[in-house]
């Protein structure tokens, strides 16, 4: 189901939807849930990796900059939650995985 919500999400997220932000806050949720982090973790870098699927190359149609208003929109997300996970440990942790995930797909540019 998660594989599902993240490629839904990706696809609204390249057509630069307002549903993809809706769709991302409930993967940020399921970080919390016992048995779907690793999978929540992974989505955050898969909605950034680049695929054949959702490309260019594929005919797809994918909006200019939609990486970097992903990364906008996400790390604030990220970040609150981590802040407000306080003194626990595991939460803090797969809220660091995701945001992990997240750079490892950015473009150099927005980082800089």
């Amino acid at each position: 189901a998660i594989d599902s919500l993240t490629w839904l999400a990706k696809a609204l997220l390249v057509r630069r939807r307002a549903e993809a932000g809706e769709l991302v806050s409930g993967l940020v949720s399921l970080l919390a849930a016992p048995h779907s982090e690793h999978a929540a973790r992974a989505a955050f870098g898969a909605l950034l990796a680049d695929d054949d699927v959702l490309s260019r190359a594929a005919r797809a149609n994918v909006r200019v900059l939609y990486k970097q208003r992903w990364f906008l929109f996400a790390l604030p997300l990220l970040l609150q939650r981590f802040q407000q996970a306080g003194g626990d440990d595991g939460a803090q942790a797969k809220l660091l995985l995701a945001i992990g995930g997240l750079l490892r797909h950015v473009p150099r540019a927005v980082l800089m």
